[in-house]
């Protein structure tokens, strides 16, 4: 009798029977209880099923979606499903039963059985790469995060276990038989016991963190959202708990045993219990805002896509509510108990049911599960993993007619970027909306600097330096410079610093109140990068080293030759020290007083990408695919992480995560202390703009020719050197930095000076290419050029 409880032999009559009951005990500040009825229309929909796949075991799993196949697993069998047809792609047979939900990345599925093992299969084709034997049944679905695989077992341990290898890295006691599947956010593996406690465990170590305790088993998985965990416990209760202590925050006393893995989307937690109910929490107070009466136990984990909330139960029903309300949308009946959990993709519902019956079925809704089980990898999952406990959602995204390769700006709640369309715009920080767009006849291909109500831009093909009024877009003045400006300008004071040239290069200061040129300089050879201005000092990268220069008369205060060109990583300073990258993948550490070199590391490629420096760390991107994490003092790595693509872009530090595009057309969100991914944002095209984040929302340009604004779960702003410096876009906050010893290398230059502002160049080749380089911008252009050689 697949009803072991006994109860509710008939369904539809058991819930009728209570309806008036429920109507009058819905009370005000419990939420509203809602209950499903014979009588509801879409009971037993039928025109939404698209297919089922019956395996016929008579336990599936909780199914896994990716790249167009589904995989679950169902008596002693693990399946792969052709997706949209729903057509068996192939089969691979444990050694016992096999219960938990595969867990599916980089073309690996991973997944435990009864037998003891975690085994290892080949995505496409179910071969057998390795298996993991523990001392117990593995009934529990496994997670994969940063080339680990984290399982528990019955054998009262927790695991992780290299996902290449099938090689222990550690195992941890947690005090009983483990049935809750673990949960990885941000650096830690959450685990619950038949001990009565959830675990915290050290992602790398397996050291325990906390132990929390409940008054009966947690018998289902975890899930995390902004720092905190939630989990139910067969004692009747959700908890939520602060992820980083393991103290409580709050408690909320539920109707009946919750045996599923909560989830967390638009502020509410959703849970279901045994005792007939699906509960939504308000998720910082653990309020009940409304409750669904289903006609028997709620073992399935719910999903949230949309709007909506999809949940199933041993009443043989999947359901579709309104998540905000409760109100019940349509409802699938199945052949037998839904204990599966579903799992929506591109607006079809995937969910099993106690007969062995896969089905998928239309939603209603577009898109796929958004809620935190789902992206976490807990009880079954789809493409788009998010290991933080944060939640990304683009807010909106505004196209131009060419690449956007130019970093963004953003002041007083305007976002100012530019595009190889020639454009320069202005655009709402908060609704994307154009509030004007200036045609500089020429591509732009560099960030703008904003002050004082003036944004200053600058052009490739035609050389000229606008400055325009930042309300209206009018032109306040411009320049022509005589050479390509490939690199954004810099404000200090009231002088606008920017770099020009190629052939000839140069590097010019501008009254920033009648475009009048004060000085300009021949800074080394080839093209010279984006300008650092701190203390009295301009600080800039060229083709025969670093240069600082005194921002006041133009001379050298003092020059580096370096390993390689320096034309592309604008300089950055922190205390100090200066920090920058060559194009022979050196990145260098100099006393910003006199140029001494401090240390240098060896990256494996060219390093186009801007530094920024954020507690005790450099992080720097290189064209070998990886993004460093280098200590300030010494250079030594604390960390690297593989990106699979070369990375031009310059980071930005925000709340302890590190952001930066990469040239696959992602930006990446990096826990900065340990390196761990946290996030990604796909975009269309390459991303090689330096991207900023402004009061939690990161702003970024692609190839694909859009400017996104994505919230990124975080609540400050970039921290990080090279926006508070104002270097490659910035914000409105900036820091000041007194560079020991600085001022009196520049008083030492003033007062050798005799004629006031320098003028001309160093007479030193250039590349020769001529027009051909025109309008490219300069990180970008130079990676594409140097990948062709």
């Amino acid at each position: 009798m697949r009803n072991e409880r006994g109860r509710n032999a008939d369904p539809a009559e058991s819930v009728v029977g209570r309806r008036a009951v429920l109507a009058s005990t819905a009370q005000v500040g419990l939420g509203t209880t809602l209950a499903a009825t014979a009588g509801t229309a879409q009971r037993g929909d039928r025109s939404r099923l698209q297919w089922r796949f019956e395996p016929g075991g008579g336990a599936p799993s909780s199914p896994t979606i990716v790249d167009g196949t589904v995989y679950l697993t169902d008596g002693h069998s693990v399946y792969a499903v052709d997706a949209a047809s729903g057509e068996q792609t192939w089969s691979f047979e444990t050694d016992d039963w096999a219960r938990p939900a595969p867990g599916v990345i980089d073309d690996v599925v991973y997944v435990g059985s009864n037998d003891g093992n975690l085994y290892a299969l080949d995505a496409a084709t179910g071969e057998e790469r390795w298996r993991f034997e523990t001392g117990g049944r593995v009934s529990v679905s496994a997670s994969v995060v940063d080339g680990a695989v984290y399982v528990a077992s019955d054998d009262q341990h927790a695991y992780a276990v290299d996902a290449q290898t099938g090689q222990q890295i550690w195992q941890q006691s947690v005090g009983g038989k483990v049935s809750a599947s673990p949960t990885v956010a941000d650096g830690t593996v959450y685990v619950g016991s038949g001990d009565d406690h959830l675990y915290a465990l050290d992602a790398i170590t397996g050291e325990v963190y906390w132990r929390f305790e409940t008054g009966d088993t947690v018998w289902a998985g975890a899930t995390v959202h902004e720092g905190t965990v939630y989990v139910g416990s067969r004692d009747q209760t959700v908890y939520a708990v602060d992820g980083a202590t393991g103290e409580e925050s709050w408690r909320t006393d539920v109707f009946g045993r919750v045996q599923t893995t909560p989830t967390v989307a638009n502020g509410l937690v959703y849970a279901g219990t045994v005792g007939n109910r699906l509960y939504a929490l308000d998720a910082s107070s653990g309020e009940v805002q409304w409750t669904y009466e289903t006609g028997n136990d709620v073992n399935a984990s719910p999903t949230v896509a949309g709007d909506t909330v999809f949940f199933g139960s041993w009443d043989t029903n999947v359901y579709a509510a309104d998540a905000a309300t409760g109100e019940e949308l349509w409802r699938f009946e199945t052949t037998d108990a839904v204990e599966s959990s579903p799992t929506v993709v591109d607006g079809m519902v995937y969910v099993a049911d106690r007969d062995g019956i896969l089905y998928a079925l239309e939603a209603d809704v577009e898109g796929s599960s958004a809620g935190t089980r789902v992206r976490q990898t807990t009880l079954g999952h789809h493409e788009t993993r998010s290991h933080s406990t944060t939640d990304q959602s683009e807010l909106w995204r505004f196209e131009t007619d060419d690449r956007v390769s130019a970093s963004p700006t953003i002041v007083d709640g305007v976002v100012y970027a530019g595009s190889e369309d020639g454009h320069a715009y202005a655009l709402d920080a908060r609704t994307g909306e154009r509030r004007w767009a200036f045609d500089t006849g020429s591509s732009v291909t560099s960030a703008a600097a904003v002050q004082d109500g003036t944004v200053y831009v600058g052009t490739s093909q035609e050389a000229t330096l606008f400055a325009l009024d930042a309300e209206s877009g009018d032109v306040a003045w411009q320049l022509s410079v005589g050479e390509a400006i490939r690199q954004p300008p810099s404000t200090w004071n009231d002088t606008v610093y920017v770099a020009s040239g190629r052939e000839d290069p140069h590097l010019h200061a501008v009254d920033a109140g009648t475009g009048e040129e004060r000085w300009r300089t021949g800074v080394g050879s080839e093209q010279i990068s984006a300008p650092t201005v701190i203390d009295g000092a301009v600080f800039v990268g060229s083709g025969d080293g670093v240069h600082a220069i005194d921002a006041t008369s133009g001379r050298e205060v003092w020059h580096v030759e370096t390993e390689g060109w320096v034309s592309n990583s604008a300089p950055t300073v922190s205390v100090n020290d200066l920090f920058v990258g060559t194009d022979a993948g050196v990145v260098l550490a100099l006393d910003a007083a006199t140029g001494e070199e401090q240390w240098r590391y060896r990256t494996g490629s060219y390093v186009f990408s801007s530094p920024t420096v954020g507690d005790g760390l450099v992080y720097v991107g290189s064209n070998y695919a990886t993004v460093y994490a280098l200590a300030t003092d010494s250079g030594d790595v604390e960390w690297q992480f593989d990106t699979e693509r070369p990375v031009v872009s310059s980071p930005t530090v925000v709340d302890g995560v590190v952001c930066v595009g990469v040239h696959d057309g992602t930006v990446l969100g990096i826990d900065a202390a340990w390196g761990r991914e946290e996030w990604q944002i796909p975009t269309s095209g390459a991303v090689t703009s330096s991207p900023t984040v402004v009061d939690g929302t990161l702003y970024v340009g692609s190839w694909d020719g859009n400017l996104y604004a994505v919230a990124t779960g975080e609540d400050g702003s970039s921290e990080g050197s090279r926006v508070s410096l104002r270097t490659l876009g910035h914000h409105e906050t900036r820091r000041e930095i007194h560079v020991q010893g600085l001022e009196a290398e520049l008083d030492a230059v003033r007062s050798a000076g005799d004629d006031g502002a320098l003028t001309g160049d160093d007479g030193l080749p250039g590349f020769g290419v001529g027009a051909a380089l025109t309008g490219l911008a300069g990180a970008g252009y130079l990676w594409q050029r140097r990948g062709r050689e």
